[in-house]
């Protein structure tokens, strides 16, 4: 991935708004002992990630349509970005990743109805200092795109796998 400068806003939205679907087309034909299979002490399962990307995601796009709408208080990028594999229940991996593309779609078309002043808006964030919605938004693809990257590694361990 390139440097935010360098990332046009359409390519983000691009970004955005694959991860849910992708992780939803690979995951999709494996059952509750394959999601669950953990190929070493301290790695996580496909399961774990998938709810971490579904519990972050939301949390996510709550930050986005916050700044859209002009909130002004500081964020924390990172917090937003955190592992939290607190469960909700049973829910199966596919429900997780429904609500999760539902979600990211509403937000994809909310930042499609940015201006070019919108992306350069600047917030502060907490642990960074003061960075634009763009450089927000840039940080969250390349934390998805690399969930979506470890989702690969880890389907690639997985025994007796279809």
């Amino acid at each position: 991935m390139d440097s935010p400068s360098q990332t046009s806003p359409d390519d983000l939205i691009v970004l955005l708004s694959t991860v849910p679907e992708r992780v939803g087309d690979l995951v999709g034909g494996l059952d509750r002992a394959q999601l669950g299979y953990r190929h070493g002490p301290g790695f996580p399962s496909l399961e774990e990630v998938i709810i971490h990307l579904t519990h972050s995601g939301p949390a996510v796009d709550g930050l986005l349509r916050g700044l859209s709408h002009g909130e002004s208080h500081p964020i924390r990028l990172g917090w937003v970005t955190q592992w939290n594999l607190s469960e909700d229940g049973d829910r199966p991996v596919s429900d997780r990743l429904e609500d999760f593309a539902r979600l990211r779609r509403r937000t994809v078309d909310l930042l499609r109805g940015f201006s070019a002043e919108d992306w350069t808006r600047t917030v502060e964030d907490e642990d960074r200092g003061e960075t634009s919605i763009a450089e927000v938004c840039f940080e969250l693809a390349r934390h998805e795109l690399g969930h979506l990257t470890q989702v690969r590694n880890l389907m690639a361990v997985i025994p007796d796998r279809p």
